[in-house]
């Protein structure tokens, strides 16, 4: 059984941690039904490194364009009802998927998902250890203050959010004037239009 999602994902030059992300994905306990991940002019191992993968992944390699370019044109390409937009550098718990999943269930009126996260450390071979006690803050909030709680700081990421395709579309691409902080741009537009529900516990 595969879960109705599509993950994206931008890398540019993380060789290094590249096969953590995409085996945390491919490893989910409900694996997602696509999984697209965009080579944004990698001139590192990345390419080799995801070759191994290709029969499970689409891999598109294009010259440096920027992470929005590359989520933007990613985007294009979704087929299922739920977009996950993970980073090359993160780790996904094994039950990320389905404990979203089951958000959604609980509160169908909702556009997405948000979870806290816990910190990780880059270990001297290059792998990303996690610092268990340094789980970061996600406040549990009223939806009508997802908003102002928002522009005061960014306490969610992307990484840790679920969305439903069609609020993805419906906010827009991402911007492609904007070389930083592009998520939480996007995570702004689209708390204005939709309801969310926070997970309890770390999904990446």
């Amino acid at each position: 059984v595969q879960a109705p999602v599509s993950v994206l994902m931008s890398t540019f030059n993380r060789a290094h941690y590249i096969e953590q992300a995409v085996c945390g994905i491919l490893n989910q306990t409900l694996p997602p039904a696509q999984i697209i991940i965009v080579i944004d002019g990698s001139t590192d191992e990345t390419a080799t490194i995801l070759e191994a993968y290709r029969d499970r992944i689409t891999c598109l390699e294009q010259d440096n364009a920027g992470k929005s370019a590359a989520l933007n044109r990613a985007l294009s390409l979704v087929t299922q009802e739920f977009v996950w937009i993970f980073d090359d550098d993160d780790i996904a718990m094994p039950d990320a998927l389905a404990r979203h999943l089951r958000a959604f269930d609980t509160h169908p009126e909702v556009g997405f998902t948000y979870s806290p996260y816990i910190r990780a450390v880059t270990a001297s071979d290059g792998s990303l250890v996690p610092v268990e006690e340094q789980q970061e803050e996600c406040p549990d909030i009223a939806t009508e203050e997802v908003v102002p709680r928002l522009l005061g700081s960014c306490f969610m990421l992307q990484q840790g959010s679920l969305v439903r395709t069609r609020c993805f579309r419906e906010v827009g691409g991402y911007r492609e004037d904007y070389i930083r902080s592009l998520d939480y741009d996007y995570l702004l537009r689209l708390a204005r239009r939709f309801p969310a529900a926070r997970i309890d516990e770390p999904t990446f």
